[in-house]
């Protein structure tokens, strides 16, 4: 049914019940959102040199690969009309 016949129905039925309410609830649209795609700078840390018992250790300098993050999209939501009766 669509809902100008169920509003129909409902104040069709109003009068068979003596102390009726009716309750009606619209429906509604929520916002989506879109979080854009975005890529993180690559990290670089430096050679490092550590004094040890053996003796010293000369590390090399490392670079972190740049991560790519894609984009998320979150749809809108939608509530569907409804009546409620309240005998």
């Amino acid at each position: 049914m669509k809902f100008p016949q169920l509003i129909a129905a409902a104040v069709l039925l109003l009068p068979l019940m003596t102390h009726a309410s009716v309750i009606v609830d619209k429906g509604s649209i929520s916002k989506g959102s879109v979080q854009k795609p975005y890529i993180e700078k690559p990290r670089v840390s430096g050679p490092s040199v550590k004094v040890g018992v053996n003796g010293v250790k000369v590390e090399k300098s490392h670079i972190e690969k740049p991560s790519i993050h894609n984009a998320k999209v979150n749809k809108p939501r939608l509530t569907s009309p409804k009546i409620t009766i309240k005998p």
